[in-house]
């Protein structure tokens, strides 16, 4: 939640508005400022809005409240939500589908690697090696595998995004999307390596352990 004063309201109307002489010559004219006093509320979750508005909306508040602008963009942020639960499901299902594809994918990778070197495998159990010792160096490459895919990801998604950012903030003015994944850049890169190289690292382990069992 966030107060802003009469005089910080005026400031950045102004601020919005630096070139329109017609403004400028209406506030002159009045000669005092026009635009009240507000209080910025935010949600977590768009969907508490409605309860947020009827909370302030009782009879106790009506003394220092005089209008709740709400009502007059719940149409607009219901709209809003549902296509954020939208995106959000959307986004699960196919991250989803991107981990299963990866998987396969470094399975078969790592399968093709084992059985390109599969004398060499025989060799190494024959003189007694142990399975964790013939298992390290394929979990080892799922481990970079996962890191390489990580940083590909994130230089295939950089551009997109870059690209996506103006037209979101043309439909929501608040939401700059590009300076988000910039600021957030070390925890979506963290994510992302965690995310990699978890399932390099498990399908190689998935991989090896059945070859050595068969």
């Amino acid at each position: 939640m966030e107060y802003v004063s009469k005089d910080q309201a005026l400031a950045k109307f102004k601020e919005k508005h630096p070139e329109d002489s017609d403004i400028s010559k209406a506030l002159s004219e009045i000669g005092t400022n026009p635009l009240r006093a507000s209080l910025n509320i935010k949600a977590f979750d768009p969907n508490d809005y409605a309860s947020i508005a009827a909370y302030l909306g009782n009879d106790s508040f009506k003394s220092i409240i005089e209008n709740i602008s709400y009502n007059q963009n719940q149409l607009v942020i219901e709209r809003l939500a549902k296509i954020m639960d939208i995106g959000r499901q959307a986004g699960f299902v196919l991250t989803l589908l991107l981990a299963a594809v990866a998987s396969v994918v470094s399975f078969n990778t790592i399968l093709l690697a084992i059985y390109s070197n599969k004398d060499e495998i025989g060799i190494m159990r024959l003189v007694g090696a142990s399975n964790a010792f013939i298992r390290g160096p394929y979990i080892v490459v799922g481990m970079m595998y996962g890191i390489a895919s990580a940083f590909a990801g994130i230089l295939f998604t950089a551009p997109f995004v870059y690209l996506v950012s103006p037209v979101v903030k043309v439909l929501i003015p608040e939401m700059n999307i590009w300076n988000y994944f910039l600021t957030h850049l070390p925890q979506i890169l963290g994510y992302d390596f965690l995310f990699a190289v978890t399932i390099g690292v498990v399908s190689s382990y998935v991989v090896v352990r059945r070859y050595l069992r068969g």
